[in-house]
């Protein structure tokens, strides 16, 4: 899930690069930090994301603690 986020978030952040850069004319450099910022923050948060629904899954099967199987 982790390659998928960040590829997501590198498309986002070139898309994003390069609006700003065409449409909103920000410099070249100003783009690429935007490209950068955004890929890596949306990749992150998928990755977060990820991270909190898998331990949420392991501990909804669980019993609780002091019953017994019948």
């Amino acid at each position: 899930m982790a390659i998928v986020g960040f590829l997501l978030g590198s498309v986002m952040g070139a898309a994003s690069g390069l609006l700003g850069w065409l449409a909103f004319e920000i410099s070249i450099s100003r783009a690429l930090a935007l490209y950068f910022v955004t890929g890596l923050t949306i990749g992150t948060l998928i990755l977060a994301l990820s991270y909190l629904r898998k331990t949420q899954r392991k501990g909804a099967g669980s019993r609780a603690r002091g019953t017994r199987r019948t």
